[in-house]
């Protein structure tokens, strides 16, 4: 009965401890969602402020380009009348008559108002040239902070994707699958003695397994798929004070005891107990179970289970 109540209670842990590695990765999952709606979000106020900056100084600069073509068909007609104004002052030289002089002194009045004209001209085309300086500065100061945006947006696109590129390695590191399960002998009962390795020729389920003829042969498991395993054994046998060791490479990871005594009755001729342990393996570790004390013999139910969660 201790022996029913202790697999069940390791079996309890094992889905436990599977459950909460369920719920760690759905967190991740939600929080990656998250932040690519994050990302997304920015992106697209982003590029609406660009094109409304972009589209304010397009008008504006047509606007510019309406007045420009404005003032300068205003100094085409005003050289116009100054030519007008040369020719009537040439004729001054050739009075001969009030009424000419008159028209003479006409020409010059306008000739005074077309420089008072010219000089308002002049100082138009200058505010618009400065105006338009100013613009292309204000231009290019928004650009450059645009370009700075994008540059800022790419960047975090590229964290993105490094960090999905990352979370889809994990994902499928997590999502293969290796068990093992595998037992001792079926047709004698193994003796073994310090430090001999254990073997487990008998192999009653297997998946994602590259090296199994490797592992019933020497005992010795070696990991193929890096990620977080749980080794479990349980150990019956007629042998009391036995202890064996776990080991992934060099490092205890579980113990098994059978109890002290003489088994005297019928009814308990041999004693059993169990270990389990999680840990997290990569390509290339091992996991071997050793005896730690000698003349073990080992009943055909004891069985080593691996499984990747």
């Amino acid at each position: 009965m201790d022996m029913i109540y202790q697999e069940r209670q390791s079996r309890l842990r094992l889905e436990q401890y599977v459950t909460k590695i369920h719920e760690r990765m759905f967190a991740v999952e939600q929080e990656n969602e998250i932040m690519k709606a994050k990302i997304n979000l920015l992106e697209n106020k982003t590029y609406a402020f660009s094109d409304i900056i972009l589209q304010n100084l397009q008008n504006e600069t047509n606007l510019l380009a309406v007045n420009y073509q404005v003032v300068l068909k205003e100094q085409i007609n005003i050289s116009k009348r100054t030519l007008a104004v040369e020719r009537d002052v040439n004729a001054i030289k050739n009075v001969n008559s009030f009424s000419e002089l008159k028209q003479i002194n006409n020409s010059t009045s306008d000739c005074s108002q077309l420089t008072h004209e010219l000089h308002i001209l002049k100082g138009d085309i200058n505010d618009l040239k400065l105006d338009s300086i100013a613009r292309k500065q204000d231009f290019i100061a928004l650009l450059r902070k645009s370009n700075a945006n994008e540059e800022n947006v790419n960047q975090s696109f590229k964290r993105i994707n490094m960090t999905q590129e990352s979370l889809q390695q994990k994902f499928k590191t997590m999502a293969s699958k290796v068990a093992l399960t595998s037992c001792t002998s079926a047709t004698a009962f193994p003796s073994m003695s310090k430090p001999d390795v254990i073997k487990f020729p008998r192999v009653l389920f297997h998946e994602g397994i590259q090296n199994l003829t490797a592992f019933t042969a020497t005992g010795v498991f070696t990991c193929r798929e890096s990620g977080l395993y749980v080794v479990f054994m349980n150990l019956i046998t007629v042998t009391t004070s036995a202890f064996i060791k776990i080991f992934r490479n060099s490092q205890m990871i579980s113990a098994l005891y059978t109890s002290s005594g003489t088994l005297t009755s019928p009814l308990h001729a041999e004693t059993s107990g169990s270990g389990m342990g999680s840990v997290e393996l990569v390509a290339g570790d091992t996991i071997v179970v050793k005896a730690e004390t000698n003349n073990i013999l080992l009943n055909p139910s004891t069985c080593l289970t691996i499984v990747k969660i």
